[in-house]
């Protein structure tokens, strides 16, 4: 059947006919499109939420490492202190019969 033999009843249906699946394809691409924007914004905050993990691991290993570095100099402080306080007692001892000892 060609167009020319159509009535215009059947123009008509056919060309509703169309517009309903266009509609009906128009609505499901709405639906695909609205999944993949939740697809994106799930990916965006899954994102956000690693960079935040990475974010608070490398804060927790910079003040490991401070804590680190504070104890290490807490300890050679101690160390140097008592050192020279060693040191010093060393110097100051006198020998039994007067004398400060040698070695």
């Amino acid at each position: 059947m060609t167009t020319r033999n159509l009535t215009s009843a059947d123009r008509l249906r056919i060309r509703l006919e169309l517009e309903a699946a266009l509609a009906k394809a128009d609505a499901r691409l709405a639906r695909i499109d609205c999944v993949l924007g939740a697809l994106e914004a799930d990916l965006r905050r899954q994102r956000a939420r690693a960079r935040v993990r990475a974010e608070a691991q490398a804060i927790a290993l910079e003040h490991e490492r401070a804590v680190r570095r504070t104890r290490l100099a807490q300890g050679l402080g101690v160390a140097l202190i008592g050192g020279a306080a060693a040191v010093f007692t060393a110097a100051s001892k006198r020998h039994p019969i007067g004398l400060r000892e040698l070695d």
